[in-house]
């Protein structure tokens, strides 16, 4: 079977299924919104890939040029994006690929059938349903974040395109700005209920 074919019939399979996806965070918005009018913060229903590659594999780059239509970041710390996909530099040889909603199953499929010939190290890994991405948006988005991070992100270091592995209270996030107010957070599953009720917390104070 094709990876096209492959992908159409997951595509359908989740059409067709009366499971309901939920968000990690679907149960805790409804019930403590995280949001005034100085800031809100929103649950993205994000795939997510992780990447494992040698930077300089040439194949792989391509193979994501082709797929995603952008680079592959290979300098530290940084991002590149489009309308449809961010490439986030973790480490030397870890990416994070977030694409839109329920199409992690093509882009991988995809990914697989581009470097089908290639017999250089690699790993795709499918962690959608074990992290979520949070957007925070708002004149007080930063401040609300200085709270709750030892990372400084002021304008002049966490700059835009810049990405950063950091704590956020007590567990571990991928923090990045998206423009000068709004910032997006890469977060566990089993720890985005503790995070969201941590940044309802923070929004209430000074």
């Amino acid at each position: 079977m094709s990876s096209e074919a492959m992908y159409n019939n997951y595509d359908q399979t989740l059409e067709n299924s009366v499971i309901k996806q939920r968000t990690s965070l679907y149960h805790v918005m409804l019930e403590t919104p995280c949001s005034n009018e100085e800031y809100s913060a929103v649950e993205k229903n994000y795939g997510q890939l992780v990447l494992r590659v040698a930077a300089d594999n040439a194949i792989f780059a391509q193979a994501i040029t082709t797929i995603t239509q952008l680079l592959l970041p290979t300098k530290p710390l940084q991002s590149t994006s489009n309308e449809d996909y961010t490439i986030h530099w973790i480490s030397p040889d870890e990416f994070l690929l977030i694409c839109p909603e329920n199409t992690e199953f093509k882009v991988e499929t995809l990914l697989r059938a581009e470097m089908i010939d290639d017999k250089s190290h690699y790993a795709i890994v499918n962690v959608t349903s074990g992290q979520t991405v949070v957007e925070i948006s708002g004149s007080r988005a930063e401040s609300i974040l200085k709270k709750s991070t030892p990372y400084d992100i002021h304008p002049f270091i966490l700059s835009l395109g810049k990405v950063v592995t950091t704590v956020f209270a007590k567990t571990q996030v991928i923090l990045w700005r998206t423009s000068n107010e709004n910032f997006s957070v890469v977060i566990r599953r089993s720890f985005s209920d503790y995070f969201w009720r941590w940044l309802v917390d923070a929004g209430k104070r000074d």
